[in-house]
């Protein structure tokens, strides 16, 4: 006990998360082995979280409602990482519904990859609580800004002519890498989300059906996303893109086969980073085959990695996807269907 107390007095005093080498040595404790006993017991009680950056493992404490709150080297991280050592304690989101859970993934996830992949940013932060019903996240960067980065690709006006276009979806910086709908869905699946960069910000509520453009007092450097849903909601990712989809009509030799039920049990493929690891070593197939045999949902951005962004870089494979239910055969069509341009 007085190990595990003696870890959290050096948590608390570096907030921002520290190796388990670090601890050692800021607690002059008897040596590393000590150390990692006792942040395994403080994880297993739900007082303390770690996260990989790179090859380094941080651990910092849980307190009150928050999840997680660490800062990142975007130059070294990937969301998918991120993603399964915030819920590698199931206890720590014991209040958060599973269909929330399956929102705030595939929305933290894509908000993430926006960061590392657009922001040119080395330096970021995230945050994720649930508090007084809600379940919220911050993803910040200090990089280019996302209004001033689509400002300056599509020779806009100004700013604000920018954030108009980004709501219209499909918008993006880098066609050959993104659709450029990930701000946009995010945006519809929240409660509330906000997107703030340097002198604006844009601020989309879902429960009024109302966005509006705001000029900020205080700049923000680079791009913050606040992005907030009731803990315990009834609304599926399935039901969500279904019904909204129907709505708005928006989708416009060698063989192997990938079965991605054989990769973890209960996988959900929702991002970017997961698409690029399936995929690595098929260039030299003439023909892929993916197996979603036992897959219940994917991702947009999933499917767009794999059936639109790897399709255009290697237009001699021929893709193709079987024992789809609805809701997957729904999203990969709607990846191919851009693929062609339809």
């Amino acid at each position: 006990m007085k190990v595990m107390e003696a870890i959290c007095g050096v948590l608390e005093q570096n907030p921002g998360g520290l190796t388990a080498e670090q601890i050692a040595e800021r607690g002059n404790f008897s040596g590393r082995t000590v150390v990692s006993r006792g942040l395994k017991e403080l994880i297993e009680k739900g007082k303390a979280i770690s996260v990989r950056q790179g090859r380094n493992i941080f651990y910092f404490l849980r307190s009150g409602g928050v999840i997680i709150d660490t800062s990142l080297d975007l130059w070294l991280t990937h969301e998918d990482e991120i993603w399964a050592d915030l819920t590698q304690n199931r206890e720590l989101l014991e209040n958060v519904s599973e269909n929330a859970l399956g929102v705030l993934q595939f929305s933290f996830t894509e908000m993430l990859n926006n960061a590392i992949d657009h922001s040119k940013s080395k330096n970021g932060h995230i945050l994720v609580e649930v508090r007084e019903g809600k379940l919220m996240f911050v993803v910040r960067d200090y990089g280019v800004g996302v209004f001033r980065t689509i400002l300056r690709a599509k020779g806009l006006d100004d700013e604000v002519d920018a954030i108009q276009t980004l709501m219209k979806g499909k918008t993006t910086t880098m066609p050959s890498a993104h659709s450029g709908e990930g701000i946009f869905w995010v945006s519809k699946l929240a409660k509330k989300f906000v997107l703030g960069s340097y002198e604006y910000e844009l601020v989309v509520d879902n429960v009024v059906k109302d966005y509006a453009i705001r000029a900020l007092d205080n700049e923000i450097e680079g791009t913050e996303v606040r992005f907030e849903i009731d803990a315990q909601t009834d609304i599926s990712l399935e039901e969500f893109f279904g019904n909204y989809i129907g709505e708005r009509e928006y989708a416009e030799l060698e063989m192997t086969v990938v079965q991605l039920g054989l990769y973890r049990e209960g996988a959900m493929w929702i991002s970017r980073s997961q698409a690029k690891r399936v995929l690595r070593g098929l260039e030299k197939y003439q023909r892929v085959i993916f197996d979603f045999a036992g897959i219940e949902m994917v991702g947009q951005a999933f499917c767009d990695e794999v059936f639109r962004v790897f399709e255009i870089a290697h237009p001699e494979i021929k893709m193709e996807a079987v024992n789809m239910n609805s809701s997957v055969e729904l999203m990969v069509t709607r990846a191919m269907r851009d693929q062609l341009g339809r």
